[in-house]
């Protein structure tokens, strides 16, 4: 259900909510945006038969691996060249929910869910790490790039899914919200759709 207009209380959420993604997303730190290749000698590609499985990984790791499943609208499945698997929540991002047990399919999951496969499954990509590799469930916690492109900031950008930091995660969490605002202004996709 939608409504048209918010009641005070609903506003006054809004903002206390907004300043405080707005003060721990200052507290993350830098803001490149730039794609792995164009960062130069900072990044550390990993091109060879490697995965998370079988490295250490670090900060700043990157690894290439083909999309073989989307789950919903912020989490895939990849395989890595050396032939392992693995299940992946994008970074910076939170999609309404299409499911998650025991609950309702959430306004504009299906949407979210849909415009991810479509830009991403049989795609090569490359993921890079942030501080924290793995979340409670296991899961590779990586930010995704197609054809050098971030495209966690491209489901902020199209109003497919909220910011949302995973600490210590948040290398890119002030360039994001900037995204999400944006998208929150021009009322696109789930910002307009949604109540």
């Amino acid at each position: 259900m939608t409504s048209t207009a918010s009641s005070p209380t609903k506003r006054s959420l809004r903002v206390v909510l907004l300043a405080t993604v707005v003060a721990l997303v200052s507290a993350c730190g830098a803001t490149n945006s730039a794609s792995p290749a164009s960062r130069g000698n900072d990044a550390t590609v990993i091109t060879a038969s490697s995965s998370p499985a079988t490295d250490a990984p670090t900060a700043g790791t990157h690894y290439q691996a083909v999309v073989t499943r989307v789950v919903d609208g912020d989490t895939i499945v990849v395989r890595y060249l050396d032939g392992r698997t693995d299940k992946v929540r994008l970074l910076g991002v939170n999609t309404p929910e299409t499911h998650k047990p025991n609950w309702p399919i959430e306004c504009f999951g299906p949407e979210a869910e849909q415009f991810t496969r479509s830009k991403l499954n049989g795609k090569t990509i490359t993921l890079e790490l942030d501080r924290q590799a793995r979340d409670k469930y296991r899961r590779l916690l990586a930010y995704v790039y197609l054809d050098g492109r971030r495209f966690d900031d491209e489901l902020l950008r199209q109003g497919f899914a909220r910011l949302m930091v995973i600490r210590p995660n948040g290398t890119y969490a002030k360039a994001m919200l900037s995204l999400q605002l944006k998208a929150q202004q021009l009322r696109v996709g789930l910002w307009g759709q949604c109540g």
